[in-house]
């Protein structure tokens, strides 16, 4: 079974002035993938994505993902991506790891495996080292 994924919106930590205005005015218009590379990400360009072709994911299905940031003193830090299904409350960590070096025109890079356990709206909220660092919804959903 197939799941379809696509972003729907994002905030980055920080920049409070563009998420009040999004939130208030029901905006989801920020950008959701972008090319970096040769690859498209999903993700907030310039700051956290992840290599995403298609938006067809499988349930239940670890697949590869290949995130990647963008900013100073980020290489070597932990890495950690936490999801939560807004639909149904369903809390998972869905990366644990440490930033590599350079790659793709980002800054640093981690490889993860990641599943997505059920449909719905979920939000990413990545951290590096203990700091939130940005913030993202994707919808899930049975194709």
């Amino acid at each position: 079974m197939f799941v379809s994924a696509g972003v729907i919106g994002c905030s980055t930590v920080g920049d409070t002035s563009s998420a009040e205005e999004e939130q208030e005015s029901g905006s989801q218009d920020m950008s959701v993938t972008f090319e970096s590379g040769a690859y498209t990400m999903v993700g907030i360009e310039d700051k956290a994505g992840f290599i995403n072709g298609s938006t067809e994911l499988p349930v239940n299905t670890p697949n590869k993902y290949m995130w990647h940031v963008w900013g100073e003193d980020v290489e070597g830090r932990s890495f950690t991506v936490t999801g939560k299904n807004l639909d149904t409350g369903e809390e998972e960590t869905l990366v644990d790891s440490e930033l590599a070096g350079p790659n793709n025109e980002a800054d640093a890079h981690a490889p993860s495996i990641m599943t997505f356990p059920s449909a719905g709206e979920w939000e990413l909220i990545v951290y590096v080292g203990d700091n939130q660092f940005e913030t993202m919804r994707i919808t899930v959903a049975d194709s």
